[in-house]
């Protein structure tokens, strides 16, 4: 299965073999509302998902 978050090719479901990404058939997107949670909120986000609301400020 591909790792939407890298693109690595997967053998096995679970996370990815790269970049430790969950792997489901859905990617949650990020938005800038997102922005203002606490860091207690943020720290279970993904590192490219926080670059992406980086980008957004």
């Amino acid at each position: 299965m591909m790792c939407l978050y890298c693109h690595t090719e997967n053998s096995s479901e679970g996370v990815c073999s790269f970049c430790g990404a969950p792997i489901d058939e859905r990617k949650n997107f990020v938005y800038l509302e997102q922005c203002e949670q606490p860091f207690s909120q943020l720290k279970y986000f993904h590192t490219y998902d926080l670059l992406v609301l980086l980008s957004f400020v």
